[in-house]
């Protein structure tokens, strides 16, 4: 991940994001096409090494619940929308590529590591949403 390439790259994606906040209603498109690039990067830097299917699954789910969970706090829908899109393709990943590439024990230690998250989040989820109450309560 420490190389030229992979550093360019970063820096061109933030450079793309930082572009974005001075559009206007169309920079949402711009934010998923940064979201692509973010989870291409991901794949490419990570697949070559080896058991890499199982350090992308790990990191797409890592940069998807922190998706989910600022953009719940921040009251973002794009962002929380997102990040729930990038987990089902997570689950999608894991099913059709993981169960094919991927040594029994690390299926099964993705599989319990992601599903243990799944469940940490649903049970954080309604503590999550609690700001936007609580906001409403006030005003």
């Amino acid at each position: 991940m420490l190389n030229v390439g992979a550093l360019v790259d970063v820096g061109v994606i933030a450079g793309a994001v930082l572009a974005c906040r001075m559009l206007g209603r169309e920079k949402i498109y711009y934010y998923l096409t940064g979201h692509a690039a973010v989870l291409a990067l991901i794949w490419r830097e990570f697949v070559p090494l080896s058991g890499g299917h199982a350090y992308v699954s790990f990191l797409w789910a890592v940069y998807a619940i922190a998706l989910l969970v600022v953009g719940l706090r921040s009251a973002r829908q794009a962002m929380w929308q997102t990040g729930a899109a990038t987990l089902l393709l997570l689950v999608g990943k894991l099913f059709v590529v993981d169960l094919a590439n991927l040594e029994a024990i690390w299926r099964i230690l993705l599989f319990m590591v992601v599903g243990g998250g799944f469940l940490a989040l649903g049970y954080a989820f309604p503590n999550l949403r609690r700001l936007d109450a609580e906001a409403d309560e006030v005003s």
